[in-house]
């Protein structure tokens, strides 16, 4: 029963640190949709605010202009990363399913 216990519990550790949320992304400049990508919906959503306000600000100045533009132009393609505390702790928590797993053995 105290087997059981114990892997119920580091799974569950496991799983609950390692789902990565939107939230634990760096922001990337021009990525107006937030799906951690610079990509043609971030152009389309320039592309259809332009000259007014919308989803399509980037800068953050109110209106969506050739600036905002150019962010998008400039990092088209990137991806952002995970935090590094995040995977830090999806490390750590694979690392110490394995230990318990190795003690129960």
């Amino acid at each position: 029963m105290t087997r059981f216990f114990v892997l119920a519990m580091a799974a569950l550790l496991f799983l609950s640190s390692s789902s990565v949320s939107r939230a634990d992304f760096a922001p990337i400049l021009g990525d107006t949709n937030g799906d951690g990508v610079v990509d043609i919906d971030d152009l389309n959503n320039v592309r259809n605010s332009f000259g007014s306000t919308g989803l399509g600000d980037t800068d953050g100045s109110g209106t969506v202009d050739i600036d905002d533009l150019n962010n998008v132009r400039n990092n088209f393609g990137n991806r952002s990363v995970p935090e590094p505390s995040t995977m830090l702790l999806a490390l750590l928590s694979a690392g110490a399913i394995g230990f318990v797993r190795r003690r129960i053995r």
